[in-house]
């Protein structure tokens, strides 16, 4: 019996060998093929930086093929640079015919550059004709500043027919600005029926300004008829005052006539005030008596309806 029951666990021990060994020699055998594909996989994530010009690629890990590859990507990348004038471009690693294409591009860039009156504009490149054209251009630019008022305007190249004009240009807008008031007129080259039209305008503005109230307005230069209309307008605009209550009404500058006015509208306005609760604004001592009565009526319905 002892000897079947040895046998069984020698035998339970021999398979659990056999099993064992075997699973050993499957995962050795996967090893090499394992560590194969990581490796791959790092050298093509190296190739695919150095296809990118990232900073992270290891040269020394690229096999002849990648080189290859990647040469001919960089050209490419460079190439298109130099087609969109960027400054990455390198003209140097362009192939002739490239670099042909590449210099009429640079000279076309620059010639536009030249022609809008740009500071990185280089006058070195320029043929003789194309400097003919941006001297022309310069000079159109410049009369157009000129006529515009421009602080960019250079008189000193100017013709005499377009000094003429921009004179002229120049008068006209002083001329106008006088008419508005601004203070970049300048009197001294108005002629005389302009230096007429300009105070007339200046006098038309005053008077507006003085119906109006307004704090720019300089009485001492009111014509007499124009000083009569200003004071009956003031007189006016102070009785609406008086009549509103307002802060700005002057009583002492009402007329007779319009005391009478002021004083029932102040006396509806205080009776109104009363009647609604407003003790602020109420003056019980102007009250008539039936006033009074109303009013101390008006505050008894108050208390009784909680208002």
């Amino acid at each position: 019996m002892m000897v079947n029951i040895r046998g069984q666990v020698r035998s339970i021990r021999f398979r659990i060998f056999v099993a064992t060994g075997v699973i050993l020699i499957f995962w050795v055998s996967r090893l090499p093929a394992q560590e194969s594909t990581a490796g791959r996989q790092k050298t093509d994530d190296n190739v695919e930086r150095c296809l990118r010009a990232l900073a992270s690629c290891d040269v020394s890990r690229l096999r002849p093929d990648d080189i290859t590859r990647i040469s001919e990507v960089s050209r490419q990348r460079n190439l298109e640079a130099c087609r969109s004038l960027s400054s990455g471009c390198d003209p140097t690693g362009l192939p002739p015919e490239e670099q042909k294409k590449f210099k009429v591009a640079i000279q076309r860039r620059n010639l536009d550059r030249c022609l809008g009156g740009a500071a990185n504009c280089d006058p070195v490149l320029l043929s003789d004709d194309e400097a003919k054209r941006v001297a022309v251009e310069r000079l159109k630019r410049n009369l157009t500043r000129c006529l515009e008022g421009s602080v960019k305007c250079d008189p000193a190249i100017l013709r005499d027919r377009e000094a003429d004009a921009v004179q002229a240009a120049r008068r006209r807008r002083n001329r106008d600005a006088c008419l508005a008031g601004s203070p970049n007129c300048d009197p001294l080259l108005l002629s005389k029926q302009e230096a007429s039209e300009a105070s007339a305008s200046s006098q038309r503005r005053n008077f507006d300004a003085c119906v109006n109230g307004s704090v720019t307005c300089d009485p001492a230069s009111l014509k007499p008829s124009e000083a009569a209309r200003v004071s009956a307008g003031n007189e006016e605009r102070n009785l609406e005052n008086c009549l509103k209550g307002s802060a700005n009404c002057d009583p002492l500058a009402l007329k007779p006539s319009g005391h009478d006015a002021v004083f029932a509208a102040r006396r509806k306005r205080n009776l109104d005030n009363c009647m609604n609760g407003i003790v602020s604004k109420c003056d019980l001592s102007v009250l008539t008596a039936p006033d009074f009565a109303a009013v101390a009526q008006a505050a008894q319905v108050r208390r009784a309806t909680g208002r």
